[in-house]
């Protein structure tokens, strides 16, 4: 969860789906290293022409192509 944590933003939400435990279980494991001062909160979000959906969307649908030909 912390190597998720590390790369992209993702809600508690998303980590609870991610790592299988409970919306809970991921809160109170947030709130942990927030007591201990170890989460770095960020100012803004990736500026969404630095995003790769449009390069992923692509890539699925060569691959899909791809193997749909064979």
């Amino acid at each position: 969860m912390a190597s998720d944590m590390s790369h992209r933003h993702l809600t508690i939400t998303q980590l609870a789906n991610v790592t299988g435990l409970k919306r809970m279980e991921v809160r109170h494991f947030v709130e942990m290293l927030e007591a201990k001062g170890v989460l770095l909160e960020r100012e803004c979000m990736t500026p969404q022409f630095w995003s790769l959906s449009p390069f992923g969307g692509w890539l699925r649908r060569a691959i899909s192509g791809a193997a749909g030909g064979r």
